[in-house]
């Protein structure tokens, strides 16, 4: 699985605006529109995604400002801010999320890998670890089995991780000098000690 860091906002909006549904595009950034029922007359719009492998960028705020900016032109009507907040996911090699009985232990059960649909996948572990424990068996377990191996899984799982490998190396390599007085005054430099 790789790691990404991923970008949410929720803002009031007056209900019966927006049609209640999931709504994704598949722009590179891509970006994503829920709504969450609310009080009164006031549901919850969710928008989501910029997102970017982990450790690949420290540009949070300019994210969140692109997001309001695209949800704000996309629908004008929109209400206040109520939240906003970032966290990481899980991407597996065929976008699939993994869920089912732990490979090595038939009596643990996982969910995992679900590449930012945590609602959607949550609730469709639900009902397939449910179906496993009581039923024994799910129509969709092997589709989500944790233990299947996509076809090129292989390939994707090494150039996904690339870029570990090439982060974690920078802090084994030597630094850019050897001694702090090989600087100048006004110079800066990288030492690795």
């Amino acid at each position: 699985m790789a790691p990404y860091r991923t970008y949410a906002m929720a803002f009031d909006i007056e209900r019966g605006i927006l049609p209640d549904a999931l709504y994704w595009d598949m722009d590179d950034p891509y970006y994503y529109v829920r709504l969450n029922p609310g009080p009164s007359e006031t549901d919850c719009l969710i928008a989501g995604g910029r997102d970017h492998k982990s450790g690949e960028a420290d540009d949070g705020e300019a994210r969140f400002t692109a997001l309001e900016a695209w949800i704000r032109a996309l629908v004008p009507d929109l209400g206040r801010e109520r939240a906003r907040w970032s966290g990481q996911v899980l991407d597996t090699i065929d976008y699939c999320g993994f869920i089912g009985r732990s490979p090595g232990n038939g009596n643990v059960f996982i969910a995992t890998g679900d590449s930012g649909q945590g609602m959607t996948h949550g609730a469709l572990a639900g009902l397939l670890i449910r179906d496993l424990i009581v039923e024994g068996s799910n129509p969709w377990e092997a589709v989500y089995a944790p233990d299947r191996t996509p076809p090129a899984a292989f390939a994707q799982y090494v150039n996904e991780n690339l870029t570990t490998v090439k982060n974690v190396a920078g802090y084994l390599l030597p630094g850019e000098i050897k001694s702090a007085d090989d600087l100048k005054p006004g110079e800066g430099g990288i030492l690795q000690d």
